[in-house]
């Protein structure tokens, strides 16, 4: 009964624990080969494992510890944050690291449970694991924050406040909310100048500039791609050692800006304002094969926003024979608009406008 009890499922449950204060467990054996004699009840392998004994988990501790720091093994001065930051700038490194310490973090609250770890571990060891803990807690918050992701920490975060605040004294541990969005100005600069160094700065914008593009992409391809493209081509340098910390936080600096207040792309001043038709007239002037001026250009985004203007009604992107009606529509201005500058549009390339201009629509005028 304990057995089945201490090992009923639950979601986020891994384990449960069977304290043994009489030593009933000695006797499992006996139990076990007991309730085998039933022939054909149960398999031997559903229960080989049943219970495994608390200090055989825990001599995996010392490899666990020595797991985590190995992910780091390439930086010198372990002191040295921001280098230690910069070391898994790579997503999978992050999620090696991650994972290795919800592994360390879990292994050491069984262990800080468990007075006979306590009296058979050297006191020296016991007070490095705890540290080192504390540590890495830290440095998972300062990593989460530079490269704009939130790690859930999920059951374990509670525990390791908790063990933390029990064992270590040294602070709880800072929770890691959504990262601030560079569309919020004084947030962002605030959590900015809480950083110390103009590198890590200047990557904390890069990866919060980078997600902002992600996310708004679809509203504006052209314009995001074309600061998307300066971004990688910035950090490619910085990491080429072609521009210095301070250069490199110009330039992410400027980037940040147009970004966050829709500048720094050269339009025509029939679109001032006209923020889907500035989209329109991005892709248009992407693809359309035809030579024509910018404001002829701008001419041809209004009348595309005319036409889905013309047709949108509620829940239109619901609707197949209303987005039909705007693939016409955009088809026709398309025609009627090269046929007066005597040029001629590929069918393939009018699919793709009509589906590109429709895509923003669907995010722009839903």
């Amino acid at each position: 009964q304990a057995i089945a009890r201490g090992n009923r499922l639950y979601e986020g449950k891994e384990f449960g624990y069977i304290l043994d204060y009489f030593g009933v467990l000695k006797k499992l054996g006996e139990a076990m080969d007991m309730f085998g004699s039933f022939e054909g009840e149960f398999d031997e392998e559903d229960v080989a494992h049943a219970v495994v004994d608390v200090l055989q988990e825990l001599k995996a501790l010392p490899q666990q510890h020595t797991d985590v720091w190995q992910v780091f093994h390439g930086v010198a001065n372990k002191h040295d944050r921001q280098a230690m930051v910069e070391a898994v700038a790579d997503a999978d490194e992050r999620e090696r690291f991650y994972g290795r310490l919800r592994r360390f973090a879990r292994t050491m609250q069984l262990a800080m449970s468990c007075a006979a770890f306590l009296e058979q571990t050297e006191a020296h060891k016991v007070r490095r694991y705890k540290e080192d803990l504390k540590y890495f807690v830290d440095l998972r918050v300062s990593i989460a924050r530079q490269y704009g992701e939130k790690v859930d920490f999920g059951q374990y975060q509670e525990r390791i406040q908790k063990l933390l605040d029990v064992h270590v004294k040294a602070g709880g541990v800072e929770v890691v909310v959504d990262p601030v969005s560079i569309f919020d100005k004084d947030a962002f600069q605030r959590e900015l100048d809480g950083l110390e160094s103009d590198r890590s700065k200047a990557l904390t914008i890069a990866n919060r500039v980078k997600a902002a593009i992600h996310e708004h992409m679809g509203e504006d391809p052209a314009f995001y791609q074309r600061f998307s493209d300066l971004l990688r081509k910035a950090i490619d340098e910085f990491w080429q050692q072609r521009l210095d910390d301070a250069a490199f936080l110009a330039r992410v600096r400027e980037i940040e800006r147009s970004v966050r207040d829709r500048s720094g792309d050269d339009v025509p001043v029939s679109l001032e304002g006209r923020g889907v038709a500035k989209a329109f007239f991005g892709i248009v002037v992407q693809r359309v094969p035809v030579e024509a001026t910018p404001d002829q250009m701008a001419d041809l985004a209004l009348k595309i926003e005319a036409a889905v203007e013309s047709l949108r009604i509620v829940n239109w992107t619901e609707s197949p024979d209303r987005q039909n009606q705007m693939r016409t529509a955009i088809e026709d201005a398309l025609f009627a608009w090269s046929a007066e500058l005597g040029g001629q549009i590929p069918f393939e390339v009018i699919d793709e406008v009509i589906e590109s201009c429709l895509d923003v629509a669907r995010i722009r005028l839903p």
